[in-house]
């Protein structure tokens, strides 16, 4: 035992800590007002319908934006489409600029009005930069020019200045319907991805196949299914669907009934992704309303690409569309359900006889009901791809009437969750959403956001996680000087690009758990460095405390420590620490056991430990906590013959309970540690769990709760007025350690060694030193008491601590002896 008698004592080592902003897993802001350059009805207030795609169009290094626009739902209605050029992460309308030449005279390219459904930024041509591609739909009677998709080619920068988009009318066919009437298509998507090999993109374009919920009657002899465009290689398209030059044999079957893949009813989606990983693009389509209906994968031929006569029906609910990515990170391309009901995800398990296999699995229930386009992309950086879906129906009102639904991937692989959770962003933010397109606007490599919705354009940037580290050159206080304040220093370090805001740090502490009360950090330094200022308190008495500093512009309020005030400091006020060790190396030290009557094996007992073998762990323990050649018992959980097998001796059932002999805590407090071993092989592992009693084992408090220590001896404490808040601690303090195996599933062993109490003293200032016994008299009276002191087993000790060296040794003995000599008494 050591008895230590000075006051104050802080750690001198230097401590971190880091904290940061999570009270959501993703941040985002709406800073529309500076990131949106456009005219009202093109930009904040567009009144369209919009589709997105997004890439570096002038090849500058930043993410730019195309928003094709038409009247909402299944109508006639067209209207004029807007190019944003990515300037230093604004997003600023240079449509006029960069995106109205044209082969057509009198056709003003994106200033010409369309009705546009959807569109695809890829480079047709291979010339280095990305072209634009638009499906557009009921457009009836009007020029080919109008009616049929457009390519804006990508004019590049042949002197060292972008030239920007040019309409080239020539690159797409004049297409004729199934029955060869001349009429336009009415296309609602399209996806363009290399089928025949050649590295340049060919085209399918998703058919409207009749006038769906909308009321808009197609034309007779007007329906033609849907497209594929063959590249030339030059960014010039033939259509081979159908006829002599058709790239399709054979039928899908969708519900016991054959259909040609390209009829569809309502193809609102499509794709051109590897689907079976055989190094080849397949085509992956939607189709939905009427028959046929349902997702479906074209495969292409290994032997003769760009031809098609294996398919595969993978849903056929009620889909309305579908993407594609890699939700598991396994590599392969699953796919993404938007249903008329509950919306799903399939993960693809691999190529089985030249198809994927998929497993289906449901998004939470937040996403049923009517949705549409769908995206996934990683939203907060952790490698996984989360997914967004817009709720507004492409085909009929209402519009704001539902959710979109951006859904956190929680990388659970390989059958990966995920929680619907729009983070900072608020519910009503997110109604009536069209289109979203998500990519880096700012250039900080997070994902941000434009929601277009029914009336509005938003842009969202995604803050990323900001913070604090917090340093502590002098560690924080652990045990105070009664009745003195305490000063201790307080660095806080901002994480880029943040910075620390000059006069915003803040001392939060609360005095035996009563309220928090708010001080201002003094700053002596320069920005970030604080001071933080501790009143004193009583001895026995208990402070708990946290610092709080706020970065400039918004970036976040941060504590040290992290997740204040439910995590918080603590130190005590003592005149010292009165340190008792138990480490059973001469008995028991008066610890007894009591165990369950169905317990067979694994109750706890006294040992020098024989260590058993599971496999390659260590499941009980060779040798005690001190592993020292006089340092050799503690308790184990039933001790078993050397070389027995794991499970023969292992706790099966219980509790069995080790449990301390009474500690006098009358007055104070003490802070408990114990060194401790913990094995449980099992799914749901078996924990150690320690409590404390302040009524002799009547009632017990558990204060810990200790999981499987690798196969290692662990050191643990707690401080024991922290289960009894606004309880004074007694003289019959108990301590309590337990141990089950149930259900008896598994091989479980534990193992407790020095067990260090570390009392608070709590003594008045020696008015007489010599005076041990406190009669006012230096004489034999005063003899035992000091003995007992230098003994490490008397109270009030600190007049026995004569040459002030903050303990009782044989330092004080002959100053001792010569104040007893003396006879001198002491002043009343």
């Amino acid at each position: 035992m050591k008895r230590t008698i000075l006051a104050a004592t802080v750690p001198s080592f230097l401590l971190f800590a880091f904290s940061t902003a999570d009270a959501q897993w993703v941040t985002y802001l709406n800073e529309t007002s500076t990131r949106l350059v456009a005219a009202p009805g093109e930009g904040a207030q567009d009144p369209w319908e919009k589709d997105y795609a997004w890439g570096d169009v002038d090849n500058d290094g930043d993410i730019d934006l195309v928003s094709v626009r038409k009247q909402p739902f299944t109508s006639p209605g067209k209207a004029t489409n807007v190019l944003y050029i990515n300037e230093g992460g604004v997003l600023v309308d240079r449509t006029q600029e960069y995106a109205t030449d044209s082969d057509v005279p009198g056709d003003l390219g994106f200033h010409t009005p369309t009705n546009d459904r959807d569109v695809v930024l890829v480079d047709v041509d291979g010339d280095g930069w990305l072209d634009i591609v638009t499906a557009v739909t009921i457009s009836d009677g009007d020029p080919k020019h109008i009616g049929h998709p457009r390519i804006y080619h990508n004019k590049g920068a042949p002197s060292g200045t972008w030239l920007g988009f040019r309409y080239e009318d020539a690159r797409i066919p004049t297409m004729l319907s199934l029955t060869g009437g001349n009429f336009n298509p009415r296309f609602c998507s399209v996806a363009a991805g290399d089928l025949t090999g050649d590295g340049k993109p060919e085209l399918w374009f998703g058919d409207y196949d009749s006038a769906g919920a909308g009321g808009n009657t197609q034309p007779p002899g007007a329906d033609f299914d849907d497209r594929l465009l063959i590249n030339d290689g030059n960014g010039f398209f033939t259509d081979q669907t159908n006829g002599a030059n058709s790239r399709f044999s054979g039928t899908i079957n969708v519900n016991g009934t054959p259909f040609p893949f390209r009829q569809s009813a309502f193809g609102a989606a499509g794709a051109i992704a590897d689907m079976n990983g055989d190094g080849l693009k397949d085509i992956v389509k939607q189709t939905s309303l009427n028959p046929p209906q349902y997702v479906g994968i074209a495969y292409n031929r290994v032997n003769q690409q760009g031809f098609f006569d294996t398919y595969q029906n993978v849903y056929s609910i009620a889909p309305y569309f579908v993407s594609v990515a890699d939700l598991n990170n396994d590599g392969r391309n699953d796919l993404i359900l938007t249903d008329d009901g509950t919306d799903r995800y399939l993960l693809n398990q691999g190529n089985s006889g030249g198809i994927a296999t998929f497993i289906q699995f449901t998004f939470p229930n937040a996403t049923d009901g009517f949705g549409a386009q769908s995206i996934a992309a990683d939203l907060n950086n952790d490698g996984w791809k989360d997914v967004l879906i817009a709720d507004v129906d492409v085909d009929i009102p209402p519009c704001g009437s539902r959710t979109a639904d951006i859904l956190r991937n929680n990388g659970n692989a390989p059958n990966v969750t995920f929680t619907a959770d729009a983070g900072s962003i608020p519910s009503s933010m997110l109604a009536g959403v069209h289109n979203f397109a998500v990519f880096d606007i700012d250039g900080d490599g997070w994902n941000d956001l434009v929601v277009g919705r029914c009336s509005t354009t938003e842009i969202w940037i995604n803050r990323p996680p900001s913070g604090i580290i917090f340093q502590y050159p002098q560690g924080t206080p652990t045990l105070l000087t009664p009745d003195e304040p305490f000063t201790f220093p307080v660095q806080a370090n901002a994480v880029p690009p943040g910075q620390v805001q000059s006069g915003s740090g803040y001392l939060y502490y609360r005095v035996n758990e009563g309220s928090w009360v708010q001080t201002l950090m003094t700053e002596p330094g320069p920005v970030g460095a604080f001071e933080a200022h501790l009143p004193g308190i009583a001895c026995a008495g208990r402070i708990d405390f946290y610092v709080e500093v706020s970065l400039t512009g918004g970036w976040g309020t941060f504590t040290g420590p992290p997740g204040a005030p439910v995590s918080y400091f603590s130190a005590s006020a003592a005149g010292g620490t009165d340190e008792v060790t138990e480490d059973f190396e001469n008995g028991t030290g008066g610890w007894t056991v009591v165990n369950h009557p169905a317990m067979v094996t694994g109750m706890w007992e006294r040992a020098d430990p024989n260590g058993t073998i599971n496999g390659t762990q260590q499941a009980a323990p060779e040798d005690d906590a001190q592993a020292g050649t006089d340092k050799i018992y503690c308790f184990v959980t039933d001790d078993g013959p050397p070389g027995s097998p794991a499970g023969a001796f292992d706790v099966d059932n219980g509790p069995t309970h080790l449990i301390s002999p009474p500690i006098d805590l009358t007055g104070t407090d003490a802070t408990v540690s114990f060194a401790c071993w913990v094995y449980s092989a099992g799914a749901a592992p078996d924990p150690l769990v320690v409590s404390v009693s302040n009524d002799d084992g009547q009632t017990w408090v558990q204060v810990d709760s200790v999981p499987p220590t690798n196969s290692a001896w662990q050191t643990r404490g707690f401080i024991v007025s922290d289960a009894f808040p606004g309880e004074p601690l007694s003289a019959n303090v108990r301590v309590r350690f337990s141990i089950e195996d149930n259900p008896n599933n598994s091989i479980t062993e534990a193992g407790i060694d020095v067990v260090r109490v570390s009392r608070y003293l709590c003594q008045t200032a020696c008015a007489c030193p010599g005076d041990v016994n406190g009669d006012l008299a230096h004489d034999g009276d005063d003899v035992q008491s000091f003995v007992e002191c230098l003994l490490e087993g008397g109270s009030s000790c600190g007049c026995a601590d004569l040459d002030n060296s903050n303990s009782v040794d044989a330092g004080d003995v002959s100053l001792f002896v010569d104040t007893i000599l003396s006879g001198a008494g002491c002043a009343p």
